[in-house]
């Protein structure tokens, strides 16, 4: 069983920030063709495989895969108040090595609770802890073990600011998230684009992903009170710098500082924002966005609203664009929990070839709700970054 980390739920490319229960996933994974109509339960020494959708949606949303078995799931408590409600200090994802691996995370001076959760589609076969000049942690006061078998962690209250090192060895992907209890955090990290009514015009967040190949305009927030200073940069999804980010601060209130700045290239991998610097307290701090992102080969473009007639089909245009090698793409649509026809469906284009495609929305007759989201989603299955999304309001007749 595999039991999600975050209350954010993503379709597609787009984060629609629906609150819901944690829940089981219900996601089983197929060890090869012929246990394709087998479930299989996780635990020691079979962490894996994980059905690679739900990686894909964890990875993109900031969670984090955790294989649990059926036996396990009732003691999970501690594992998901350990994110509940936390900041991300450190978001990363690679391949194990069987020699010991040393990873370092900056731990700042207004935390009052951090978490390291690691797991794996593979095995753990070490995975120790250590304070800024100090051995390994043990379970005691203020230090509660987290331990399954395909996750490891540790929980520590009131931890010493510093430099901690975090020392791993296995087999497999393993994925590693350090959550915080902090009024520290990284707000609204996402790529804006001025749109508005003529004379209302402002930064709006872009539906889907920035265009690869074109400049594309970042905004963050950050709590201004816990921060002396603030620099940002991209990381890749092993947690690795890619390259800077040069924002600028743009606007404050008494709680948070608004940032935004332009980035000429984007990188041509996924990748997370990361924002650090000196705390109030004069401690090295680090928060990273939960989204990732990436440079899209693809662009949806639709009308930013759409008039619909209850109990009537109506056609919206969408068109969409490749701007990068020739792929073959489908087109999906929905309206609240309808999927809708979308003619053609499925689609060929070359380098810097658009088509139009139609969308045929249709609004219930009983429906009593006055507007509602058509989200269009474009994607080559055989391309991550030839995928796009796009949002069209659409206002329903009363």
């Amino acid at each position: 069983m595999l039991l999600p980390t975050r209350l954010d739920v993503r379709f597609g490319l787009l984060a629609c920030g629906v609150a819901i229960a944690v829940v089981l996933a219900g996601t089983v994974a197929r060890a090869d063709a012929d246990q394709a109509k087998q479930s299989r339960s996780f635990g020691p020494d079979r962490c894996g495989p994980i059905d690679p959708t739900y990686v894909q949606v964890t990875n993109a949303t900031g969670g984090q895969p955790l294989p649990l078995a059926p036996s396990e799931v009732g003691a999970t408590a501690p594992l998901m108040a350990a994110s509940f409600g936390a900041e991300t200090v450190f978001w990363a994802s690679a391949r194990l090595a069987s020699s010991e691996q040393t990873i370092t995370i900056p731990v700042d001076g207004v935390t009052s609770r951090i978490a390291f959760v690691l797991s794996t589609d593979g095995s753990i076969t070490e995975m120790s802890i250590a304070r800024p000049g100090e051995r390994a942690l043990a379970a005691g006061a203020g230090v509660k073990p987290i331990l399954f078998g395909c996750v490891r962690g540790v929980e520590v209250e009131r931890p010493m600011a510093g430099e901690w090192q975090l020392k791993v060895a296995g087999t497999g992907t393993y994925w590693l998230v350090v959550h915080a209890k902090s009024a520290l955090g990284l707000d609204d990290a996402n790529f804006v684009q001025v749109t508005g009514r003529p004379g209302h015009e402002g930064l709006f967040d872009i539906p889907g992903q920035p265009v690869a190949g074109r400049p594309a305009t970042l905004r963050a927030r950050i709590t201004r009170e816990e921060v002396s200073d603030a620099t940002f940069d991209l990381v890749s999804m092993d947690g690795s710098h890619i390259q800077a980010a040069a924002l600028s601060p743009a606007s404050a209130n008494s709680i948070e500082e608004e940032y935004v700045g332009e980035i000429a290239r984007l990188p041509n991998v996924p990748f997370r924002v990361r924002v650090s610097g000196r705390d109030r307290t004069g401690a090295s701090y680090q928060r990273v966005s939960g989204a990732a992102f990436h440079a899209a080969t693809l662009e949806v473009i639709a009308p930013q609203t759409a008039a619909l007639v209850r109990g009537q089909q109506t056609p919206v245009t969408v068109s969409v664009r490749n701007v990068g090698a020739p792929a073959d793409m489908q087109i999906v649509a929905v309206l609240g929990a309808a999927v809708l026809r979308v003619e053609p469906a499925n689609l060929r284009l070359g380098t810097n070839e658009s088509r139009n495609v139609t969308v045929w929305a249709n609004i219930p007759a009983n429906s009593t709700s006055p507007a509602e989201e058509i989200v269009v989603t474009a994607e080559s299955p055989a391309d991550p970054a030839a995928s796009n999304s796009a949002v069209v309001k659409a206002i329903v007749d009363r």
